[in-house]
């Protein structure tokens, strides 16, 4: 995403008045995007990783045709369906 971004500006054949500025705006801009983008990433690959070693985890994922991410968040609003209900 941010390449793409990156490959456009560097493209454009249109020069400005304040370019040099704007650029330095855009590229921290693009910096912090990536940052956040990275950032927002780690949580879910570690939220797949726990639900993924989960003892049913795989199962799920390959019988109900959830996701790791899906499953995840079904284990975590429904709980367990393999404990027993209290007597």
């Amino acid at each position: 995403m941010i390449d793409g971004i990156r490959a456009v500006l560097d493209a454009q054949s249109v020069v400005l008045l304040a370019e040099e500025a704007w650029g330095q705006v855009v590229g921290e801009l693009l910096a912090d995007l990536d940052r956040i983008h990275r950032q927002r990433a780690r949580p879910a690959t570690q939220i797949e990783e726990a639900f993924l070693s989960y003892r049913f985890g795989e199962v799920r994922v390959a019988v109900c045709g959830f996701g790791p991410g899906t499953g995840a968040r079904t284990l975590a609003e429904i709980g367990n369906s393999t404990r027993q209900p209290p007597a």
